[in-house]
């Protein structure tokens, strides 16, 4: 069974790492790690990079947001200007947060809906280029000052890199990380940061057709879905 649930608006502040399990997967930081300016700033097309402090505060408000367990990690974040971050979950259960905010004094506050299901998973890379089924998620909620939608799914270990292409938008290139791929986008680019109400206007409630394909590691597209 799935359970799918607003935000709590849960608040909590940067404060140390929390422990990771031996068993976990390991937090992808890059050779410049984001900063908070970066996260909070405008949204772009490639994404950010996290540090193990902010990894870590994000999947605590996640779980907290929708009431994982503690057995329950952050398998995937996306992150990518905005002041959004949006997580995939794994371990004691899965499931999602949709949407969280960033705030520029650096606190993490919960947002947008997301889901949890009650069984266990052991979540796996998948073989070859598999690339997806896509998840098709509203980026809104709370005190956000940008609303959007998101592309997410499994992708393949046979697939380096993921190009998102919302139609009449500029290419996207997604999160990929532990053979799961995210991406998110603003409803209106020429503005991505003005106040939104926290809420899709009704004129963009409807995602648009969204061209999705998977590079192997030559650049060469290996596989393309549509949604």
């Amino acid at each position: 069974m799935e359970t799918r649930r607003a935000g709590l608006f849960a608040t909590v502040l940067l404060v140390g790492v929390l422990a990771a399990c031996a068993d976990e997967p390991e937090v992808p930081i890059g050779p410049v790690p984001a900063t908070l300016a970066e996260l909070t700033g405008p949204w772009r097309a490639a994404p950010l990079r996290l540090d193990p402090v902010m990894w870590s505060t994000i999947e605590g408000v996640c779980r907290r947001d929708i009431e994982f367990p503690a057995g329950a990690h952050a398998l995937h974040i996306e992150v990518r200007g905005g002041g959004v971050a949006i997580v995939r979950m794994t371990g004691a259960q899965s499931g999602s947060c949709d949407a969280l905010q960033i705030t520029p004094d650096g606190r993490v506050n919960g947002a947008g809906g997301g889901s949890r299901s009650e069984a266990a998973e052991n979540w796996v890379i998948p073989p070859g280029t598999l690339l997806g089924p896509i998840q098709q998620q509203t980026v809104a909620g709370g005190d956000m000052k940008v609303t959007g939608w998101s592309v997410s799914g499994p992708v393949g270990a046979g697939i380096q890199t993921v190009i998102v292409q919302p139609l009449g938008q500029p290419q996207i290139v997604a999160t990929v990380m532990n053979g799961w791929f995210s991406a998110w986008w603003p409803a209106q680019l020429g503005d991505p940061n003005a106040p939104a109400g926290g809420a899709l206007q009704p004129h963009l409630r409807t995602m648009p057709a969204v061209t999705i394909q998977g590079l192997d590691a030559n650049g060469e597209v290996v596989n393309q879905i549509r949604g």
